[in-house]
């Protein structure tokens, strides 16, 4: 019996700590199964997400830390910021950025501050998230380059577009 007790005390103990996540916390998965992929459920007023670049052939996207990003309902006005690795930049003047794909919203609006014509290592929205559509999730499109020489004014960038497509669900 006292075994027992343990064993519902440790578990209970375990599922409480694991039950909610902030961004960057670490979790009973995380921990044992490393970096967790897929869903993020954004709760805060800022959300970060970490893009991972890959190419297969001449075909360059990646995968993104989160996705589907759920935003939470009822927390409005969340900057949501992609943030890319060294030797890569989300550059204006190439059209680079994070776009929704096939509907204009006023759920998203970038932000005034994503640079000017120069090259940038993230990118920022603020989304609204005033309308809940759960089953319907914003599809949305990252775009952004290999910078080749950073020691350049302007930095020479690879002209091989990287383009993955996630999506966002305001719930």
């Amino acid at each position: 019996m006292r075994q027992l007790f343990w064993v519902v005390l440790v578990t209970a103990t375990l599922a409480a700590g694991c039950a909610t996540r902030e961004p960057g916390s670490i979790t009973f998965n995380s921990y044992f199964g490393g970096a967790i992929r897929g869903a993020f459920d954004c709760v805060s007023s800022q959300c970060l997400v970490a893009v991972s670049p890959s190419c297969a052939g001449s075909a360059c996207g990646g995968s993104l830390q989160y996705d589907p990003i759920n935003l939470a309902n009822g927390n409005g006005n969340v900057k949501i910021t992609w943030t890319l690795p060294d030797g890569y930049a989300f550059c204006k003047q190439l059209g680079d950025g994070v776009f929704l794909k096939n509907e204009n919203s006023d759920q998203f609006k970038l932000e005034t501050y994503n640079g000017s014509d120069n090259c940038a290592g993230s990118f920022t929205i603020m989304a609204a998230n005033t309308k809940p559509r759960p089953a319907q999730p914003y599809q949305y499109k990252v775009i952004f380059h290999k910078v080749v020489d950073p020691s350049t004014t302007p930095v020479v960038i690879d002209p091989t577009p990287y383009v993955i497509d996630p999506s966002m669900i305001n719930k």
